[in-house]
């Protein structure tokens, strides 16, 4: 854990605790980040979780990362994903509840991107997302719409469970007329971002620039 982090415990449903770590700044921004899928080995402590943290607090954004229900010491149960919302949904408000905090955005790998636009269903408001190889191909998005009005997706050319025909198929039902779409494609790059830590930093780092 960095040295500038806190330890702490954001309350969301049904009684569920959910482990989390908050790194403050001089801004009055702040990024909520979801790590992966909690039944293949999924935490906060993923390493393209840690390299989003490091971004936005490289650009003076606060950060939360938590771990979804069930996983670390956040108490509850893995739910298949309407409890992995509320979680976000909780994370969100906790963040946003912080003295200073004016904007929150949602930055989410994986597994996390579909909790994300689960928690949008369920009247998440965040102005500006990232969905950070939305599995696609894996998880059924196709009822699921993007109600933010900014929306940064980055994907690598090799991952199985997000192929670039359903990645299009899925955005391609959107409505671009309300949302600004931004797809980074990263050449030679597998699901779990092996040996392409640099490529993903700065295609976050480009969201954070030109995030309101």
């Amino acid at each position: 854990m960095s040295e500038k982090e806190t330890r702490l415990f954001v309350p969301s449903t049904d009684g569920v605790e959910l482990e989390g770590r908050l790194i403050t700044a001089d801004g009055d921004k702040g990024a909520v980040i979801c790590h992966p899928h909690p039944l293949y080995g999924g935490t906060m402590d993923n390493g393209v979780v840690l390299a989003a943290r490091d971004v936005a607090n490289d650009c003076g954004i606060q950060t939360l990362r938590f771990n979804f229900r069930g996983v670390g010491t956040s108490s509850g149960a893995f739910s298949g994903g309407e409890g992995e919302a509320r979680d976000v949904i909780a994370a969100t408000q906790y963040l946003r509840a912080l003295e200073g905090i004016s904007t929150v955005y949602v930055v989410a790998y994986s597994f996390g991107s579909w909790a994300l636009l689960l928690a949008q269903q369920q009247a998440l408001d965040v102005p500006e997302v990232v969905l950070i190889a939305p599995p696609v191909s894996f998880i059924d998005f196709s009822e699921l719409s993007v109600t933010a009005s900014r929306i940064t997706v980055v994907f690598g050319e090799e991952d199985v469970y997000c192929r670039e025909p359903d990645l299009d198929t899925w955005l391609s039902n959107q409505d671009t007329d309300q949302i600004e779409v931004q797809v980074t494609r990263l050449p030679g790059v597998d699901h779990f971002f092996t040996g392409a830590d640099a490529p993903l930093k700065h295609a976050i780092k480009a969201f954070f620039a030109k995030a309101k």
